[in-house]
């Protein structure tokens, strides 16, 4: 989403998207956490699988949701002064 789009919301609709994007972005951080925990302990037991290298797949979705977060916190910020 562009920040054209988040100018154009109200401050509530705003914060509403900044708590719901701050979660998503928590969870799919533990998710990748998890992954990668599965991954280390299969590589361990079964050797060199898929699971080995998925958490570094979702990795650019999570740096995206984070700096979309940022977008919306910055223009909440912007609209707070």
């Amino acid at each position: 989403m562009r920040t054209d789009n988040y100018r154009k919301m109200s401050l509530d609709e705003l914060k509403k998207k900044a708590k719901s994007a701050q979660l998503n972005a928590y969870l799919l951080t533990g998710m990748i956490i998890v992954q990668t925990i599965v991954g280390v302990f299969l590589l361990f037991t079964d050797g060199f699988s898929v699971f080995t290298i998925m958490p570094i797949v979702f990795i650019p979705i999570l740096i995206v949701s984070f700096k979309n977060l940022k977008m919306i916190k910055d223009q909440i910020a912007s609209r707070d002064t």
